[in-house]
């Protein structure tokens, strides 16, 4: 296991990190700070993945085709999660064939919404 996925770990085990189907787990941080390295780490725990941006997940099409994959986990990078982004994502989210959701975000701006919802657990590195 190499430096990085020891301290992948490290924050996984300290932080309790797990993944719950309807309850996406929201990692933010800043840029370089290893956010998506430790979504992939996260991720492989539950199987498969696959990544994609938020700007593709608002495309029902786009988002439809990633659901086709099948994967265990879905990884959504660029995101910023303000109330309207969290309303189109509801659904997707908590269908009860969802896949699990991992996003990931640098901006802090809308944390306090998202911290006001139980539905999605943050872990900020």
């Amino acid at each position: 296991m190499n430096t990085l996925n020891k301290k992948h770990k490290s924050i996984i085990d300290k932080h309790n990190v797990s993944l719950t189907k309807g309850q996406p787990l929201v990692i933010t941080g800043e840029q370089g700070s290893g956010k998506t390295l430790l979504a992939i780490e996260i991720a492989k725990q539950h199987g498969t993945y696959c990544r994609t941006t938020q700007d593709e997940m608002i495309s029902l099409s786009f988002f439809k085709k990633v659901l086709r994959m099948n994967p265990e986990t879905i990884i959504v990078e660029e995101t910023f999660l303000n109330k309207t982004e969290q309303a189109l994502m509801k659904t997707s989210i908590t269908a009860k064939e969802a896949p699990n959701f991992i996003f990931i975000s640098q901006s802090t701006e809308y944390l306090s919404d998202i911290r006001s919802n139980r539905r999605f657990k943050i872990l900020e590195i």
